[in-house]
């Protein structure tokens, strides 16, 4: 495992930092980096991000985080974020992603924590893509979810995703009306992917 690296004197005139491929085992409580604007990261899959590791990010527009566990609530101030990727992340509090309201991009891929997505990503109405393939145990989304997201062209999931799905809000007598399918999403967005898991 990695440990960040001590040896960069400062980042404070970084525009983009990648640090894919180290699998990083400890992270710095924050960092100030003003003109930062993308940031890629791997890090140990048992690692938690510090809360306050994003608060001197304040222009960053692009994140990917493969690996540990994230709280949304650490995001909040980085209200200028247009892409949100996590990768085999363990995320928490995804109530919060409504403070983002700028994304366009939301990736949650292989994140087996997540067994349900917020209602609060209707909320999001710049987001063009939404990717949830790799999520085996997303098992329900809020009725009319996927119709509020306007402006969503891509819908990306896994195949296996559709089995044991259920949907908040419908009783036991209406589940099959609600549960999703590949026609009633295609009438939200103009493409949808589905990840053939058996080939």
């Amino acid at each position: 495992m990695e440990k960040w690296p001590t040896s960069i004197e400062s980042f404070e005139g970084y525009t983009t930092i990648s640090l894919v491929g180290n699998k990083l085992a400890e992270l710095p409580e924050g960092l100030v980096c003003p003109q930062l604007k993308v940031l890629l990261l791997e890090v140990d899959s048992g690692l938690d991000v510090p809360e306050r590791f994003f608060e001197g990010m304040k222009e960053i527009e692009v994140l990917s985080l493969k690996g540990g566990c994230l709280s949304l609530q650490s995001l909040e101030l980085s209200t200028k974020l247009q892409s949100l990727v996590l990768i085999s992340c363990n995320c928490k509090n995804l109530i919060r992603l409504r403070k983002l309201q700028r994304l366009k991009i939301l990736g949650f891929i292989h994140c087996l924590s997540i067994e349900e997505l917020p209602d609060e990503i209707g909320e999001l109405k710049e987001l063009r893509l939404l990717d949830v393939r790799g999520c085996q145990w997303l098992r329900r989304i809020p009725v009319n979810l996927i119709g509020r997201l306007k402006k969503l062209e891509e819908l990306l999931i896994g195949d296996g995703s559709f089995e044991g799905w259920d949907v908040v809000g419908c009783d036991k007598h209406r589940r099959n009306e609600c549960k999703p399918n590949r026609t009633k999403f295609v009438v939200s967005v103009s493409r949808i992917i589905i990840e053939d898991t058996e080939g």
